[in-house]
């Protein structure tokens, strides 16, 4: 993986963004001027063999100080790297990214070392910077700019080495160090902090703590704070873990306050500067009263139904159908929530700008509501822990309802009212109550069991061909993820999907008939009734049929590889609990053979629960098998509870009943 794609942050128009997530910015980091690369070339091939590259400094010196009574803050950043392999295919293209108004590139330089046969290297210097900034005219606007340019001759041997200086306007945003930016081997990162006299400082520290070593050395003026590390290995990539902030060492930053002429100005000591922080930018957003046409619709709704809880749900129905999401990132704008009677004409905005019409027709309506701060589970910190605008992404509104609080994510194109979207639950939510006062409120995790998926089938034997008339139903999260994959669709694409959705048994199974319920409905579950038949799924041998009950075999290759993971979690995008019920019809002149009736299975464990059972009655076999998943995460600890229920599975997907042949 190309470390320099840390420094980027690349647009995608399903982003929920509240504010730039700087962090992501500073992965790459040292003060140490280019030189001659200090290392013996096939010793580190040797040392790292099979590996396409290895990181060999990371390194980020931040030096912070007061000047003419306002903080002076510098980070220098130097990433240097070795190609191992000649065909490595590591681009050449890379670039440093930087935000006006937030931070400025001062300085950047590049070059590469090219191994020589006498082994000596020899320096091309990178002479060309591109600056551009990130654009597109149909959902997406990021005054982001990038500095690009390309290294030259990389190949095996080369060393490549890019360093650049931020200069930072806002010292809000300070951003993070991580020791491996990227999946490759890295020989030595540091973090080097110089705090002159009279700043206060403090740090969050994630990740694995032991790998890093710390020291803080005083000098005249200042004080000097040292974060290492040395010799991690390469890491592997698991396309089913979290965001790698959840276990990778990384360490963030923060100002506490710093002092001019005897007076303590505060700026992140704790949550309680970060919510007068974020406050500063919502405090005039819809001080004018609603337009007339806002009030209008906010009327006209109170008419269907006048009832506080179906006038909440009903706003949020409206904004979610009537209001674009388009992410814009554009300096501090993309911090402040664009007033309610610009985004009602334009009928577009982010999700701060959802945020902000919800709460101003919920307002219109007498109903009190909030904007709430809360980051994506991307993000794994907790407010205490990471005072800082690092620590949210994104922004939805709230109401205080029967004693719970109700969120409402203006993004969600399709999510029923009272159900938080699947990124933001089990987060901390950062609600604004008024200047001076907030509430510090956890989103709940929807539970497996309301999460269902259910299918329940009929099923005989005509011709030698598996036949089958089957109901699904699909509540709450699976329904909502469905759902908003497929209401952008063209109509066969559409249909096409939920074929396959349906598909059972092997690849030739056709679905003959379908009819779909619900699907735009929000409060209702999807509903799905289908006909279908399998060719070449009964094997007929010797006159005995062996059918195979599971028809659906979706844990096949689930598995944790534990020698491989070491400490990364496995992500679960939503609590779920899938059940499938079969009764099979055995066709006359055929009785089921006892002894093929599999026992039935139990498996209670942690998070995780597998069972399924088999029943003989009236010339049936009754099949039923369900799986939940109880949680979002699957922590290191819970490794063997999984594994050992997906173990009953990959065993259990083998099971053949027999129908024997009755002799007349």
């Amino acid at each position: 993986m190309n470390p320099y794609l840390y420094l980027r942050t690349l647009p995608n128009v399903k982003r929920l963004i509240l504010k730039f997530y700087s962090t992501v910015l500073l992965f790459s980091t040292i003060q140490v001027a280019q030189a001659q690369p200090q290392y013996d070339f096939q010793s580190l091939k040797a040392a790292h063999e099979g590996e396409n590259a290895v990181i060999v400094k990371n390194d980020r010196l931040m030096h912070i100080g007061v000047a003419k009574g306002e903080l002076s803050i510098q980070s220098t950043q130097t990433l240097g790297f070795t190609i191992l392999e000649e065909n490595a295919r590591i681009s050449s293209e890379h670039e440093v990214s930087y935000s006006p108004g937030f931070y400025t590139i001062s300085d950047i330089s590049a070059a590469s070392y090219v191994l020589q046969s006498n082994g000596k290297y020899k320096k091309i210097k990178v002479k060309n910077f591109e600056d551009y900034s990130d654009y597109s005219g149909y959902v997406f606007y990021d005054d982001t700019r990038h500095k690009k340019f390309y290294f030259p001759s990389l190949k095996a041997g080369t060393y490549a080495e890019e360093t650049h200086t931020y200069d930072y306007a806002r010292p809000q945003f300070l951003g993070g160090h991580y020791f491996q930016p990227g999946s490759w081997a890295v020989l030595d990162s540091k973090l080097t902090v110089e705090v002159e006299d009279g700043v206060e400082i403090a740090w969050s520290q994630f990740g694995d703590k032991s790998l890093v070593n710390f020291t803080q050395t005083t000098e005249k003026g200042k004080t000097i704070y040292q974060w290492e590390l040395k010799d991690a290995p390469a890491r592997k990539y698991f396309n089913d873990a979290p965001n790698s902030r959840y276990y990778i060492p990384h360490i963030y930053i923060r100002i506490k306050s710093y002092s001019v002429k005897g007076q303590s100005i505060p700026v992140l000591g704790d949550l309680n500067d970060l919510y007068r922080f974020n406050y500063s930018f919502i405090k005039d957003v819809n001080d004018h009263a609603p337009s007339a046409d806002i009030q209008n619709v906010v009327d006209s709704l109170k008419r269907v139904n006048s009832n506080t809880d179906s006038m909440i749900q009903n706003i949020f129905y409206w904004v979610q159908s009537n209001i674009k999401y388009i992410a814009i990132e554009d300096g501090l704008g993309g911090y402040v929530p664009r007033q309610a009677n610009d985004i009602f004409t334009n009928r577009y905005g982010d999700c701060k700008d959802k945020t902000s019409i919800i709460t101003c027709m919920l307002n219109a309506a007498n109903i009190p509501s909030h904007m709430v701060w809360i980051g994506s589970r991307d993000i794994p910190y907790r407010y205490e822990d990471l005072p800082t605008p690092s620590v949210d992404n994104h922004m939805i509104a709230a109401v205080f309802r029967h004693g719970r609080w109700i969120f409402l994510d203006g993004t969600a194109g399709y999510y029923q009212y009272g159900y938080p979207t699947n990124f933001i639950q089990g987060k901390e939510g950062l609600v604004a109550i008024d200047p001076d006062s907030f509430s510090l409120v956890q989103v709940p995790v929807i539970p497996a069991s309301e999460n269902l998926y259910s299918d329940t089938m009929n099923l005989w034997i005509e011709n030698g061909m598996l036949k089958a008339k089957g109901h699904v139903q699909v509540n709450k999260m699976q329904k909502f993820r469905i759902t908003e994959s497929l209401m952008n669709m063209k109509d066969e694409d559409r249909t096409k999907r939920l074929e396959d959705l349906n598909r059972k048994g092997n690849n030739k199974c056709k679905i003959d008939k379908m009819d779909v319920h619900n699907l735009e409905e929000r409060n209702e579950p999807l509903k799905i009734d289908y006909t279908m038949h399998i060719p070449d799924y009964v094997k007929d041998i010797d006159n005995n049929l062996y059918i195979n009950m599971w028809l659906s075999k979706s844990y096949l290759d689930e598995k944790i590889d534990t020698s491989q993971r070491g400490n990364i979690p496995k992500e679960i995008n939503y609590t779920y609990t899938d059940l499938e019920y079969y009764v099979l019809d055995i066709p006359e002149g055929y009785r089921l053979k006892p002894s093929s009736l599999p026992e039935n299975v139990e498996y209670h464990s942690g998070k995780v629960n597998v069972s399924y059972s088999y029943k003989h009655e009236n010339n049936k076999v009754y099949f039923q098998y369900q799986i939940a998943i109880d949680t979002l995460l699957i922590t290191p600890d819970q490794f063997k509870d999984y594994n050992e229920a997906i173990d009953i599975l990959l065993k259990a997907y083998n099971q053949v009943i027999v129908l024997e042949k009755v002799k007349p």
